[in-house]
């Protein structure tokens, strides 16, 4: 939940640029515009929190949904820790993108090399009883 959390409480909602939840098979990107307030090496050791919209972060807080201000990079380095995947940062003048990767060997073995884990699921049409156009 932490990630979803974060990424709220630090959207800019004045800029016409959308945030976003991406999820693909082999990552999971969180695009927010606007830069981050520090550079993240900085923001990678300094105890410090920077939310964009304090009144969302203490509603989340009220609410349990996050803790204490300041863990959010802890948070989301401990899915590295977690996971052995790597967690890329990328903040630019206009947005800030954290890539979580995930680890696609176990689904693709489970899914017998697929990629899409419904594939399984979808009825094709039979090809014996389908009926041809006709040529006019």
């Amino acid at each position: 939940m932490a990630p979803q959390v974060n990424h709220l409480i630090h959207t800019d909602y004045f800029s016409p640029m959308k945030p976003r939840i991406r999820v693909f098979t082999n990552r999971i990107e969180f695009e927010n515009p606007s830069a981050l307030p520090r550079p993240v090496e900085e923001l990678l050791t300094a105890d410090e929190s920077y939310p964009r919209n304090p009144v969302l972060a203490k509603f989340f807080r009220i609410a349990r949904l996050c803790e204490s201000a300041g863990y959010g990079f802890d948070k989301m380095l401990e899915w590295k820790h977690q996971t052995k995947n790597d967690v890329i940062f990328e903040s630019t003048v206009d947005k800030t993108k954290f890539t979580f990767m995930l680890d696609t060997t176990k689904a693709m073995k489970e899914e017998g090399g697929m990629n899409y884990p419904y594939n399984n699921q979808i009825k094709q049409p039979d090809k014996t009883t389908r009926k041809q156009p006709e040529n006019r």
